[in-house]
């Protein structure tokens, strides 16, 4: 069985590179890869994945979109595991 991850990074090159690598596991399957906050809100809903890796700042205010997000999946999705990351 697969690991399902739902990506969010506003840059392209980064969020393709990731992508990229994540696919190339065996046991890892990339469910959906989001460019802002909101579209990771309905990614998530949607896909109901394992994992979350968020970037910490997204559009549209660019501070800190990705630790609310973390935050929330804490408190209302404990079972989803969260890596956040930055490119900054």
């Amino acid at each position: 069985m697969a690991i399902s991850v739902v990506l969010a990074e506003d840059s392209v090159l980064v969020r393709e590179g990731m992508r990229a690598v994540l696919n190339g596991a065996d046991d890892i399957e990339v469910a959906a890869a989001c460019v802002d906050g909101a579209e990771l809100r309905r990614a998530i809903i949607e896909h109901t994945p394992d994992v979350v890796v968020t970037d910490i700042r997204m559009p549209p205010g660019l501070s800190d979109e990705g630790i609310q997000i973390a935050q929330e999946l804490r408190r209302d999705h404990p079972q989803v595991g969260v890596v956040v990351v930055s490119s900054a």
